[in-house]
This record gives structure tokens, sequence and C-alpha cells, in this order.
């Protein structure tokens, strides 16, 4: 698993706001698309911002917190039909027991940034990464849409 961190919000053409998640070294980049509110929710994290109300991620820290657990890692695992996927790594109060939690990884990314949880991607998705110097390049863009084709012919595959 490679440990990444989130650079930056941007937004692209259609105006729909993209993360930039980074290796630690901030030489590759793999873009994920999310929603507006998942992107003010991140912003916010990532500015050290407290809102008056809880957001949603903050109530889900909230009971976290008082149910006794902790987050201990998300995991972005996969990306199929243009689509990723995450897993948040939930300790119990115990701590000798860890649930499995799936989520979408815009979500995930909210709630490890407010409790400093450290994020990574799978091997799978760490293959989708793009040179920094690269991520806009023309050459670049036809790579990962033959990746994207080729993830979601091989997910067809395996779903026949």
């Amino acid at each position: 698993m490679l440990p990444v961190k989130i650079k930056e919000i941007m937004v692209d053409l259609a105006m729909n706001p993209v993360l930039l998640v980074v290796d630690e070294k901030e030489e590759r980049a793999l873009p994920i698309v999310v929603g507006h509110f998942e992107a003010y929710s991140i912003a916010l994290a990532l500015e050290g911002v407290d809102y008056t109300r809880p957001l949603t991620h903050d109530l889900i820290k909230t009971l976290c917190d008082k149910l006794g657990g902790k987050l201990k890692k998300v995991v972005i695992t996969d990306m199929r039909d243009n689509t990723y996927y995450a897993e948040l790594y939930i300790e119990g109060k115990d701590s000798e027991v860890v649930i499995v939690i799936d989520a979408r990884p815009s979500d995930a990314i909210a709630f490890a940034l407010r409790v400093n949880a450290p994020i990574f991607l799978s091997e799978k998705v760490e293959k989708l990464m793009v040179k920094m110097d690269e991520l806009f390049s023309e050459e670049k863009q036809k790579t990962i849409k033959e990746l994207l084709k080729d993830y979601t012919q091989t997910d067809k595959k395996l779903l026949h």
C-alpha cells in the first residue's frame, strides 16, 4: 500500500470538484472527482476550519469517538466503472477488533482528515497514478483512458 495525502481541490472544465491525491514526495498524482458537498467538507478539514454546526463527517467522527472507536486508516482500494472505492479501518474499544467499512473515497478522506488518520492507495489504484508534470498532457490522458478501459473490461470478465 502506498501512503498518500491530499494536495488540493481543483475543478475540472465542467466545474466538478477534483481531489488531487499525491504520493509523499509529490511526484505522482491521482485525480478523483468528488461531489460538491464532500469537496466543501474536505476543504474545511484541510484548512482546519471548524464549522459552527457539525457537518456529516464531523458527526461520524463524534459517533466514533463516543462509541470508543478510532479510525486507524483509509484505503482507496479499487476503481471499477469509473468509480473509486475505499474502506475505513476502525479499531474498536478493546483495540483487538478492527472493523472494515465500505465507503466512498470522498467521505473516507473527509473523515480521515478530521482525525489525522493515514490514507493509502492499494497497489491496483496506485497503478492509475500519473507523474505530476504529465497530469494534464494529452498523451497521458490517452494512457489513462486506456487503463480505465482495460480495468472496465477486466471487471466485466470477472463478473461473467
